[in-house]
């Protein structure tokens, strides 16, 4: 068997927000993927097909409009947002989020979290973070974590930086509403 192209839309979803490599694994009817987690230990991920409609229609907008966004120049970081699938206008998404991160990480919004906007307007009180927050409230943004180089390399102290490298962390953050 080989990785469709649906299976691999999945995988990229999934490393980004996992921060692992997820390797093939799928050659005689066994699980899609095998990884090791942040912690060192195996772990397997199985993509199933999705079934709700509207969900697969908003899936299917992105994936037509992810090779269209350009470059996001502004930034000096990546970032993984997370948003309502259901309601959010993905056609140049990416787009109108570059220039509301850019406001957050030249405020210094701490890498390797998922913070909510909330959060974010909370530790950050000034008019442009505001501003930016109400834009990433309206696109239907639920949560966002910054990653930095350092980060991405361990090699970053922060107090959230363990909670970030930990899978269920997101979950957990995503069945309390983003909150």
């Amino acid at each position: 068997m080989t990785e469709s192209s649906r299976e691999a839309w999945a995988r990229s979803v999934a490393e980004t927000h996992l921060g692992v490599e997820l390797g093939f694994a799928d050659s005689h009817g066994c699980v899609d993927y095998m990884f090791t987690d942040p912690t060192g230990r195996a772990a397997a991920m199985e993509v199933t097909t999705l079934t709700d409609r509207q969900l697969k229609r908003s899936v299917d907008a992105y994936t037509r409009t992810r090779n269209l966004a350009p470059p996001m120049a502004l930034l000096g970081s990546c970032w993984s947002a997370s948003v309502d699938e259901r309601d959010a206008r993905f056609r140049g998404l990416e787009a109108r989020l570059e220039r509301h991160l850019a406001v957050l990480e030249g405020m210094g919004v701490e890498p390797g979290r998922w913070l909510t906007p909330c959060e974010i307007r909370a530790e950050h009180p000034n008019a442009d973070v505001e501003a930016s927050v109400a834009s990433l409230a309206s696109e239907k943004v639920r949560l966002l974590m910054r990653w930095t180089p350092e980060f991405m390399r361990g090699g970053s102290s922060a107090p959230g930086a363990a909670l970030a490298r930990d899978p269920g962390e997101y979950d957990r953050r995503l069945r309390q509403g983003g909150h």
